[in-house]
């Protein structure tokens, strides 16, 4: 553990979060209970400045892990969105983005899917040469945020996320071409399955988009990038000559409304907190509690890698 005058500390608000700065110490300095208890009081914690190798972010997010997930089941895998794992490291993943120009709302990660990963862990290789900052803000204080008709709306219904997969996609998603193995694990992730006379795959995945812990309501969910991904103008060809096949829609099966996700988009643009990471800095988030993002970037092409997991329980 290294000593205090090694390190400097500062939190990201009153409601959440640390940064965490080398003043000359490795990230193998750090014990494993230190970095769990700084995760558990922060739920969103920056190692900033220890000048980590992608070996080291390897070898720490394997020792603090239970389990490791990967991105099976996940939806943004599809043309300019496409992220992909990294050559010989089971489970490090690209971030969002074949290209990272574009922005990505506040949401949880994979809250489409009955068991989204309680961990991410990030870690920079190179940084945009202008903007280009992940975003992460408190959960609840992003509920507290909200004008009374939104919160009503949001916590009287459940909400539907729809993928709609060609043959190519569902076997790519599901990593198999066995329809009845696809089927399986479609629905082993708490979606609804059907199949068309094209041999394409529709997924449905009804939730709740508030989540109640320790007694708070929490905004915790992914709907912001889904209306996102529907409603942006994507480069031609990008996705051949339709739609991304991903998008949510009320209990109803209506589209969220315009004045719903206005009231979203106001409070993410309130409280969204901005760390611009340098490269060789570390990030973990708890998924069960902080929304993340990331702001549009330019110039050199931003390198960012994510890994799922949960935390390995420390012994007392």
């Amino acid at each position: 553990m290294p000593k205090p005058q090694n390190l400097y500390f500062e939190r990201l608000s009153e409601h959440f979060g640390l940064v965490i700065e080398s003043r000359g110490c490795s990230v193998h300095d750090l014990s494993a209970r230190f970095i769990r208890e700084a995760y558990d009081t922060g739920g969103a914690v920056l190692f900033r400045g220890f000048r980590a190798q992608l070996d080291d972010f390897d070898v720490l997010t394997r020792e603090m892990s239970h389990k490791l997930f990967s991105y099976q089941g996940g939806v943004f895998n599809i043309g300019r969105f496409a992220r992909s794992e990294v050559p010989g490291r089971p489970s490090i993943l690209t971030a969002t983005g074949t290209v990272q120009d574009f922005a990505i709302p506040l949401h949880g990660e994979m809250y489409y899917l009955q068991h989204p990963p309680p961990v991410l862990w990030f870690y920079c290789d190179k940084d945009a040469e202008t903007g280009g900052a992940t975003t992460v803000a408190c959960a609840g204080q992003f509920y507290d945020e909200l004008d009374e008709k939104t919160q009503e709306f949001l916590g009287q219904q459940k909400i539907k996320y729809q993928r709609h997969l060609d043959e190519a996609e569902w076997t790519r998603l599901c990593q198999t071409n066995d329809r009845q193995r696809a089927e399986l694990f479609a629905g082993s992730l708490g979606n609804d399955i059907s199949w068309q006379h094209d041999g394409s795959m529709i997924m449905e995945y009804m939730t709740y988009p508030l989540i109640r812990d320790r007694g708070r309501t929490l905004y915790m969910n992914s709907m912001l990038p889904a209306i996102f991904a529907e409603s942006s103008n994507l480069e031609p060809g990008s996705l051949g000559n339709r739609r991304l096949p991903f998008v949510v829609r009320s209990e109803s099966g209506k589209p969220i409304s315009e004045t719903i996700v206005a009231a979203l988009i106001k409070v993410q643009n309130k409280i969204e907190i901005p760390l611009r990471l340098a490269p060789g800095d570390m990030l973990v988030v708890d998924n069960t509690r902080v929304l993340h993002g990331r702001r549009s970037g330019t110039g050199s092409r931003r390198v960012v890698y994510v890994r799922f997991g949960k935390m390995r329980d420390l012994e007392s």
